[in-house]
């Protein structure tokens, strides 16, 4: 079924000193799988950043701004889809981050997708999730199967590896 046009829609990532080139081409990649979909007015994608280094920050500014350039995201259009933020007090970690941004915006969504720096999804797998969320009001936590790539380790590409052969079974519910 189609996604009802008022289930807003935020997709967040917390961020404190990442590497900026993942976060930003992760999201960039979702992004652009998300709008192939047709549903990424659905949706706003918020950074919030937790860095306390200021020339990282600024380095975070830049590649948000040159994101948001590429996507056709003007900075002075309301109602941008790419948002960037710091927070003054950084308590609690990633659990304050993703707090603070329900008390100052959770109430403008139905839905949220929280993504680690170093996540992807495919614009097809979010919108499958908001579609099973919408089909499961009681539903409060929904969460995709993990899977492994680019890992260059001995260790880190046997995960991978395991990832792809045991992870859908693992996760099939029939």
């Amino acid at each position: 079924a189609a996604i009802d046009p008022d289930a807003r829609v935020a997709i967040i990532m917390p961020i404190c000193n990442e590497d900026i080139a993942t976060v930003f081409g992760g999201l960039r990649a979702t992004a652009e799988s998300l709008a192939a979909t047709g549903a990424l007015s659905l949706f706003d994608i918020y950074v919030l950043s937790d860095t306390p280094d200021p020339k990282l920050r600024a380095a975070e500014v830049q590649a948000w701004r040159e994101l948001r350039a590429s996507l056709g995201d003007a900075e002075d259009a309301p109602g941008g889809r790419i948002f960037y933020r710091t927070r003054r007090r950084r308590v609690a970690k990633k659990a304050g981050n993703v707090a603070d941004f329900c008390r100052r915006w959770g109430k403008d969504y139905r839905y949220m997708i929280v993504l680690d720096a170093d996540s992807v999804m495919t614009g097809d797998c979010v919108t499958t999730l908001v579609r099973i969320a919408e089909a499961n009001p009681d539903a409060g936590i929904l969460q995709t199967a993990p899977k492994a790539t680019g890992r260059d380790t001995l260790y880190a590409r046997v995960q991978q590896f395991a990832t792809g052969v045991y992870g859908p079974v693992f996760t099939d519910r029939r």
